[in-house]
């Protein structure tokens, strides 16, 4: 009895080892993007500390002048901030 109990959980254990997902792997500096509204001080200010921090390439920090002190912006202010990121080179 003792025998089956033993196969059964080493079986339980490999089949759920078999459907587990696979382990996470962390994104590298060169595969982060940051955007930073240059209206905004203290965006500025966290977007410099996260890029020296994480080691964001400066190719991959996007500029961006959205109105500073909203929690929303219009679809204008929006199509706006995509322009400017979508003409840098």
């Amino acid at each position: 009895m003792r025998t089956i109990r033993t196969s059964t959980i080493l079986l339980l254990l490999l089949w759920g080892a078999a459907l587990a997902p696979p382990p996470a792997v962390a994104l590298g500096p060169e595969q982060l993007g940051l955007i930073v509204n240059t209206a905004d001080p203290y965006s500025v200010e966290i977007g410099a500390h996260h890029a020296r921090r994480r080691g964001i390439p400066p190719a991959n920090v996007v500029f961006v002048t959205l109105p500073a002190g909203r929690d929303e912006i219009s679809r204008e202010e929006f199509e706006t901030a995509k322009a400017e990121a979508d003409a840098r080179p």
